[in-house]
């Protein structure tokens, strides 16, 4: 993809452990809209807010949602 290029999301299927400062984990396997793997991290860490996260997989599923615009780098999950 380059700059100034319409781009859709796509959905991702992601595994995460959080670690809280108390020493108990929870770990999640969700789905999220996002333009790339980077946009995914960058959801599920303001999610989760500045807990400790640990990835397990982000996987692309190939399923994309929404119309095509120009990705402005404002909104969560545009990079």
């Amino acid at each position: 993809m380059s700059y100034g290029e319409k781009r859709q999301k796509q959905k991702f299927k992601v595994k995460f452990t959080v670690y809280y400062p108390s020493g108990k984990q929870w770990t999640e396997e969700r789905e999220t809209y996002a333009y790339s793997e980077i946009g995914v991290r960058e959801t599920i860490e303001w999610l989760k807010g500045s807990k400790e996260i640990y990835f397990w997989h982000i996987k692309g599923t190939g399923i994309y949602g929404g119309p095509e615009v120009y990705p402005d780098g404002q909104c969560l999950g545009d990079r």
